[in-house]
């Protein structure tokens, strides 16, 4: 028995089962998504599969792909991930150098980095792929979060083939469950099966998962905030293992400031502008921070590129009054409007960067409606 995930879910958007015992989140935007759900088929036959046609469809996701068990009694359970790759053949041609690297976590826990379905499976497609690890439920609920942090390919065959995918998953207790799950009446006791034909989803003895508990209180709340949800997408929320593993567990040598909340801690591309800015015996603005600027080296660690604009900046100067140069979407205001040039200027740009990584679109998209066209528009 199973329970398929077959709901059409595409950019920013989440749900929730109709018994509310899973549920499932996807954050980010392809640019060239194979169809409008971020699941993909195939009619081949799977090696190392006990059922071939699990694996004929999985769901992707360009950034955060997240599903949530509901109402579990607390305990030790075993959660069992299964991939296959598929969407780069098995041939010498170029469509199949593609890699396709991302995070696991469960729990917040981080339990597989640069996890690589291919490479797992022996760098081969079409061949199933099981992950098993064990989770401590204390709160009745489960995460298993899967995280592309930019490594791999984007483009191959399409930029809509890179980001975390699953084609099932399981969770099962290790232990007697003290109460029986409590699907409608018409059910028998066999309770709830998670499994997941299109994109990923729950399958196995989940019928011993155990308490379905929703609170009238939460259950309200989850509905006054469906409608915000809904018209802006959902968050993306990062773990405390995902933030210590940027911040090199919060080291005070990444800490670029302090804000409102705490300690602002700088991570890759950062790092780069505050030498440019405030490091270097000469001090440069970029002008030109965008993502195509951009690049990856051997170790997948970003790196500033293309310093064809760059300028020599005097700290003592309140601003340099420039022509304007750079590109359009990623100028501050101030550089824009009246040519005034300060370290700000990257600054900007780096936030409109981190702002398309978080949202996983650029900044300008005409291809999408009016109001959704430019980055900024749809955000605020």
């Amino acid at each position: 028995m199973y329970e398929t995930d077959a709901q059409n879910i595409g950019a920013a958007s989440y749900y929730v089962s109709d018994h509310a015992r899973w549920g499932v989140s996807s954050v980010g935007r392809f640019n060239e998504a194979p169809n409008g759900s971020y699941a993909i088929y195939s009619s081949q036959q799977f090696q190392s599969a006990l059922n071939s046609e699990l694996f004929q469809t999985a769901r992707m996701s360009p950034s955060s792909l997240r599903y949530y068990g509901i109402g579990l009694e607390n305990g030790n359970y075993t959660v069992s991930l299964e991939f296959a790759e598929f969407a780069y053949p098995n041939s010498l041609t170029w469509h199949s150098i593609g890699q396709r690297v991302f995070d696991i976590y469960v729990q917040g826990d981080l339990k597989a980095k640069n996890f690589n379905i291919r490479k797992m499976a022996g760098g081969k497609s079409l061949t199933a792929v099981n992950k098993r690890y064990t989770a401590t439920v204390s709160k009745n609920f489960l995460e298993i979060h899967l995280f592309w942090a930019g490594k791999g390919t984007c483009c191959i065959p399409t930029q809509g083939y890179y980001g975390p995918m699953i084609s099932a998953l399981s969770v099962t207790p290790n232990f007697i469950p003290t109460v029986r799950n409590g699907f409608p009446k018409k059910k028998s006791k066999a309770g709830t099966i998670a499994g997941v034909v299109i994109g990923a989803s729950f399958f196995g003895l989940a019928a011993l998962v155990g308490i379905f508990i929703v609170l009238k209180k939460r259950r309200r709340t989850a509905q006054q905030k469906e409608e915000l949800y809904n018209m802006v997408g959902r968050p993306n929320v990062f773990s405390n293992a995902e933030l210590k593993l940027a911040t090199e567990n919060f080291g005070s040598q990444n800490i670029l400031g302090e804000g409102g909340y705490g300690p602002v801690y700088k991570a890759g591309i950062a790092r780069g502008l505050s030498y440019l800015h405030e490091e270097s015996t000469v001090r440069i603005v970029h002008r030109d921070i965008k993502a195509s600027n951009i690049l990856l080296d051997p170790g997948l660690t970003p790196k500033i590129s293309d310093f064809g604009l760059a300028k020599l900046y005097d700290e003592k100067k309140t601003h340099v009054s420039t022509k304007v140069a750079g590109t359009f979407g990623y100028l501050a205001p101030e550089y824009a409007m009246r040519g005034h040039l300060t370290e700000k200027a990257d600054v900007f740009a780096f936030g409109v960067v981190a702002l398309e990584t978080v949202a996983g679109r650029s900044n300008t998209d005409h291809s999408l409606v009016e109001d959704k066209t430019y980055l900024f528009e749809w955000v605020s």
